[in-house]
């Protein structure tokens, strides 16, 4: 688990570059123990929002139409919180949420469209890491 996306290091080029090239790109992280979470949407070429729970600052960009503000939240303690903080810091509830819970991917899961899923243990997928799958079978 890396502690951050910082602006000009190379995870930040990277999804800047694929947003760049698709359109939107989404990054989805936590570590084992599932205590640090690290999320960041870009879209057309630059980050626009990203939340990292060791990350200073935690929160990037605007809160996105969906997330609720933690200002929203009745246990919220005033100037506890950086101004553009949502509830919404869990990776796989934002990754549900905007596309699928990667760790809820099966057999049965619905597919449509394209899309390129990184796969970052070897043999992860099908005994294989070649690196991206589409709507009809990894390649």
């Amino acid at each position: 688990m890396h502690d951050c996306l910082p602006p000009g290091g190379s995870e930040h080029r990277l999804l800047e570059r694929v947003s760049e090239h698709c359109g939107q790109a989404h990054h989805y992280e936590h570590d084992g123990y599932d205590d640090a979470h690290f999320w960041a949407i870009a879209e057309n070429g630059r980050v626009i929002r990203s939340y990292g729970t060791y990350c200073e600052p935690a929160w990037t960009g605007e809160p996105l139409p969906w997330e609720e503000p933690q200002t929203d939240d009745p246990l919220r303690e005033p100037g506890k919180y950086e101004p553009n903080a949502s509830c919404e810091s869990n990776a796989n509830e934002v990754a549900a949420q905007l596309t699928v819970d990667p760790e809820r991917i099966g057999e049965d899961t619905p597919m449509n469209g394209h899309g390129w899923l990184a796969v970052t243990v070897q043999g992860a997928v099908a005994g294989r890491s070649q690196g991206h799958c589409r709507s009809d079978g990894c390649v």
